[in-house]
């Protein structure tokens, strides 16, 4: 029933556009805004709304049949799932929100804090180092973004930095998750890339953007060198640092272990997923013993309703026409 619901207005107009679809897709999308609808639902009505009133060119098919039987979001949305790289981003959430409700944050900040905090800016240079060690084991930039912060953030304003630097370095350092891998967006780009027909390889992807991704935390760690003048700084302790190390020793391990696995082709990404959240979960229960058992329930749940809502955003970019 919901394939036919889904079909037939596109079918009913197969040869050219809906009167009025722009309309259509502007009311919907109004609709939803103004319902308060969470932005994966916008996003998945903006493209239903855009099948049903700008329908595939039925001229690009063999036939009316063959034309029926492929514009069929189901099977392009199963065809999706069935992806094995699909894994890694579900796993990847998982050990980002283990690791968001356990020590390992902590500890990385610690650690940072620790080797750069004597510096000019040494508070937000810390702020960086922590997102992209953070962001080299979760994948993910919301995930680093919502951790870091509610450390950093705190004690960025008590140490004197302005608001609008402090949320301006933890937005722009959080996302590097985007470019330091692992990261999430480019496993999903290397999904949809291989779905055109290009082949890419996500490994090839992750190398890519170990370059960028450290050339960006040192620019930003020279804009905040520049406009840290009259923040207080702490002064240099070797056993403060010491300490640290011997206390992120496993925090510092995780990322090193999972890139290092990666690139010397002991294990590919997808399997680096599912390695980090045994990773996580063994370091979290059993050595730092920051959460226990029954706390892994509500961590999941989180982590389900979040992959829920980016794997409709991914769906909504399902391409129903055939490949050329």
């Amino acid at each position: 029933m919901l394939q036919g619901l889904i079909m037939s207005p596109m079918l009913a107009s197969a040869s050219e556009p809906m009167a009025g679809g722009g309309v259509l897709i502007a009311a919907v999308v109004i609709a939803l805004v103004l319902l308060g609808a969470p932005l994966f639902v916008v996003i998945g009505g903006l493209a239903l709304s855009c099948f049903a009133a700008f329908p595939v060119d039925p001229s690009t098919f063999d036939s009316f049949h063959n034309f029926a039987t492929h514009v069929n979001l189901i099977e392009g949305v199963v065809q999706l799932g069935e992806k094995k790289e699909m894994v890694a981003i579900p796993f990847f959430m998982i050990a980002g929100a283990i690791m968001s409700q356990g020590a390992i944050a902590r500890r990385l900040v610690d650690v940072a804090n620790a080797c750069f905090g004597w510096l000019p800016g040494g508070l937000a240079l810390s702020t960086i180092a922590a997102c992209m060690f953070f962001a080299a084991i979760s994948g993910s930039s919301p995930v680093t973004v919502i951790t870091i912060g509610a450390i950093m953030l705190p004690a960025l304003t008590a140490a004197g930095y302005s608001s609008n630097l402090s949320l301006g370095l933890l937005t722009s350092a959080g996302s590097l998750g985007i470019i330091i891998p692992p990261s999430i967006p480019m496993i999903v780009y290397a999904i949809f890339s291989s779905s055109a027909g290009a082949k890419v390889d996500i490994e090839d992807l992750f190398v890519a953007g170990i370059g960028p991704g450290i050339l960006i935390g040192l620019l930003l760690g020279g804009y905040c060198i520049l406009n840290s003048k009259g923040v207080a700084r702490e002064p240099f302790d070797l056993n403060k640092l010491i300490e640290a190390l011997l206390d992120g020793v496993w925090a510092l391990f995780l990322p090193i272990f999972i890139l290092g696995g990666i690139y010397t082709g002991v294990f590919n990404a997808t399997e680096a997923s599912a390695i980090s959240v045994v990773l996580a979960l063994v370091i979290e229960l059993w050595i730092h013993r920051s959460i226990e058992i029954r706390d892994l329930p509500a961590v999941l749940g989180e982590t389900a309703v979040l992959m829920g809502s980016i794997l409709i955003l991914l769906f909504a970019g399902v391409d129903p026409s055939p490949p050329v």
